[in-house]
């Protein structure tokens, strides 16, 4: 079991304002509400610009063509 230490929770709660203990406990949409609430801002997948990092990782990550899952819905919702 991977445990995070102490200076590491410090700056988790530091950052999002809520401590380690809540956050394992919340669903993720919870956590980026929150986190979208403290920023006054929505919050964006970052998608990796560096050529080099394409054939490393996620194929619709590399192409730009990963949806989130409100987009999805919508999709879903058309048919």
């Amino acid at each position: 079991m991977f445990v995070l230490g102490k200076k590491i929770k410090k700056n988790i709660e530091k950052t999002t304002g809520l401590p380690v203990s809540s956050i394992s406990k919340m669903s993720s949409e919870k956590i980026n509400a929150h986190i979208e609430k403290k920023i006054g801002k929505k919050l964006r997948l970052s998608v990796p610009k560096d050529k080099r990092l394409i054939g490393r990782g996620s194929v619709y990550i590399a192409l730009r063509r990963l949806l989130s899952s409100k987009k999805i819905n919508r999709k879903i919702a058309r048919i």
